[in-house]
């Protein structure tokens, strides 16, 4: 199989064109980690294999190495169709890109085990002969069947394939992504058009494939595209990798409340299929959102709703006209899952209005809910019961704070189970308790807390040694109270009288108005 290697006239035109296929692929490297520049990369590397192999064929002259060299050149010939559909699939993120690149490879593995292993002549090829042109000469492959009715036409639906999705499916009408489109075509359709000459005897000089060669002006567009328009530093996402991605629920319905489309965090939420789209909104079931699509506001609007036993912010955005901006084109509905910040949101609050060791009020909160207690019965007589653990420290030093901490929440518990409408518990602060209240029966109030409080505290306490309360009771007319502040100052006199009863020996408790009361409790009592 010796044979001579010799320049022939015209060769430099395919040299060029390896040449600057090397000089592209080599632009990739750097970024081959990208799975788009590694399509484009295989796109590059099996036109290349395609273009050096026949610059080998052209320059020997043995049919025999011609032959070797032809079939190796299909390598690149009959994957560069799948590379260029993977390429499209990717910078489109086409969502059936997996799927088509392994359905459309049971063809050219085939074609590659007739080609590479199958004796000549075959169902591929018939018997090839060397006829001379005007510039070298060159094989007549005589192609049979297979090549016509098999490998052409799935080059060419590969190719058409490709383009279809480039157009429905990369960027959008921007002019930037609209040159970058019709690059990409021009860089894919300009050798299929020479390869569809060649094929049909229309090549300008006869038998001769100047497929390869037009690579060359492919490889142009390639510059163009990839550094002049930014191909691999500006790619558009895609509906798929947006909206079908979410978190949040997506749907879309025309200006008739139909539904038109929908992502798959919509169709988990509402259960939709295939069959959902067209449907009214009615038929979705959730009267809130077909209130807000029937009736949609100018602007954006954005409300909680109540969904499958968790929170949702349904927001939903008006897509008008472009030229008539009264006619609704759309109206485009997220929903958002917003229970874990609804319960974090309550809890912040919860912790910002509560003392985190009784559960009640703080002092902030206690003085907002008493003003607005006493608005809203400004003419009434409001009570004011301060209530603190009698030798506290003691406790405190005696037992350690831990004992002391339950001790308080104990009290705090027992509170709780007294607060109403017309009854607000809080804690100012260490062991003072403050109960505000309009309940005009103050002293079984006052009385039935006291026990309940020293009841408690007798189940949870250490030792014999009783836990006793002190108690100041104030009241304040507010229909004849004109002074500023009048919250204030009844928990000033509640405060007064509880020194007056802590005064008087403790275990008590003082009402500021003259009335006064003491019991001592003991171990036998409870």
């Amino acid at each position: 199989m010796e044979s001579v290697y010799t320049y022939v006239p015209g060769l430099w035109l395919y040299i060029l064109s390896a040449v600057v296929l090397v000089i592209f692929m080599a632009a990739q490297l750097p970024r081959i980690h990208l799975p788009l520049a590694r399509r484009i990369f295989y796109v590059l590397l099996t036109a290349f294999i395609w273009n050096f192999f026949l610059i080998f064929e052209f320059m020997v002259s043995s049919l025999e190495l011609k032959l070797l060299y032809a079939r190796i050149q299909y390598i690149g010939i009959i994957w560069l169709p799948l590379a260029w559909i993977a390429l499209i699939t990717e910078l489109s993120s086409y969502r059936r890109n997996v799927w088509i690149f392994g359905l459309a490879s049971i063809v050219p593995i085939f074609l590659m085990f007739v080609i590479l292993f199958a004796p000549i002549p075959n169902f591929f090829w018939g018997v090839p002969t060397l006829e001379d042109t005007s510039i070298f000469p060159i094989v007549n492959f005589h192609y049979s069947n297979l090549y016509y009715v098999g490998f052409l036409p799935f080059t060419y639906l590969m190719l058409l394939i490709s383009i279809i999705i480039l157009w429905r499916n990369y960027g959008t009408n921007h002019p930037h992504y609209r040159r970058q489109k019709l690059l990409l075509t021009l860089a894919l359709s300009f050798p299929g058009i020479i390869n569809l000459l060649y094929n049909f005897d229309l090549s300008p000089i006869p038998g001769l494939n100047l497929t390869t060669a037009s690579l060359t002006i492919s490889g142009v567009f390639f510059y163009v595209i990839l550094y002049r328009n930014a191909l691999l530093d500006l790619i558009p996402i895609s509906r798929d990798q947006i909206v079908e991605h979410l978190d949040e629920a997506v749907l879309i319905f025309n200006n008739k409340n139909r539904l038109i489309d929908f992502n798959q965090t919509s169709a988990e939420l509402l259960r939709l299929g295939r069959g959902s789209i067209g449907l009214p909104v009615e038929e979705l079931h959730l009267s809130e959102l077909t209130q807000a699509v029937e009736n949609p506001a100018p602007d954006s609007i954005k409300f909680l709703i109540l969904l499958n036993s968790q929170v949702y912010e349904l927001i939903l955005s008006v897509v008008k006209e472009r030229q008539a901006k009264d006619i609704t084109q759309a109206i485009i509905v997220l929903l958002r899952d917003i229970t874990r910040e609804q319960l974090l949101t309550q809890q912040l609050q919860l912790l910002a209005q509560r003392d985190s060791l009784t559960g009640l009020y703080n002092r902030r909160t206690l003085f907002s809910k008493s003003n607005e207690l006493l608005e809203e019965n400004p003419t009434t007589t409001m009570w004011a019961i301060m209530v603190d653990v009698d030798n506290f420290k003691m406790i405190n030093d005696s037992h350690g704070h831990a004992y002391g901490d339950l001790i308080l929440q104990t009290i705090g518990e027992s509170l709780q189970s007294f607060t109403s409408p017309i009854l607000i518990a809080g804690r100012l602060g260490g062991d003072e308790f403050v109960i505000i209240t309009t309940d005009p029966d103050i002293k079984s109030l006052a009385s039935a807390i006291n026990s309940q409080i020293l009841q408690r505290i007798d189940v949870v306490r250490k030792n014999d040694q009783p836990v006793t309360l002190s108690m100041g009771v104030s009241c304040l007319n507010l229909a004849t109270y004109t002074d500023e502040n009048p919250l204030e100052q009844l928990i000033l006199e509640a405060d007064q009288a509880l020194y007056r009863a802590k005064d008087q020996g403790k275990n008590q408790i003082f009402f500021a108005t003259g009335r006064r009361t003491r019991r001592t409790f003991t171990k036998q009592e409870h």
